[in-house]
Order: C-alpha cells, then structure tokens, then sequence
C-alpha cells in the first residue's frame, strides 16, 4: 500500500494508522475485504485471476508453449 500511495504522490500508512483510519471511516470499510501486517485485500466483485502459482504448473505450461513455438518455426 505504501508503494502505490508513494507512486501517486500520498503519504506512507502503517498498519495502526490504516487500523484506525478503517475503524472510524464506514467508506474505508466498504471498500477493504480484509487486512493484516501484510497488506490489504480489497472488496471487489472482480475473480481472482487464473494464474497458476505452483512453479510445477507454470513450467509445463511454458514449456507447451516453447514447443509450439519451434514447430512453428520448421
């Protein structure tokens, strides 16, 4: 959170600043899923996207996708 508000000009917010901002704006709280030390989820009716996240799933994919490629090559 803090690199996104240094990007477009806000302020740095640690997690006690955020918690009290959250408990005392009902807007902020429409707008956050949940949060922790780590960061923020937001609540939005957007799906996560399919991206694989276990290295094995991406290798073989990419590796599909390299093979495909050189047989288009020849």
């Amino acid at each position: 959170m803090n690199k996104i508000l240094s990007n477009v000009g806000g302020v740095s917010v640690n997690h006690d600043a955020f918690k009290s901002a959250y408990d005392s704006n009902p807007a902020i709280k429409k707008m956050v899923k949940d949060f922790d030390q780590s960061g923020i989820t937001l609540d939005t009716d957007a799906e996560s996207p399919d991206i694989p996240t276990k290295k094995g799933a991406r290798s073989s994919s990419l590796k599909t996708m390299a093979k495909r490629a050189t047989k288009k090559r020849t």
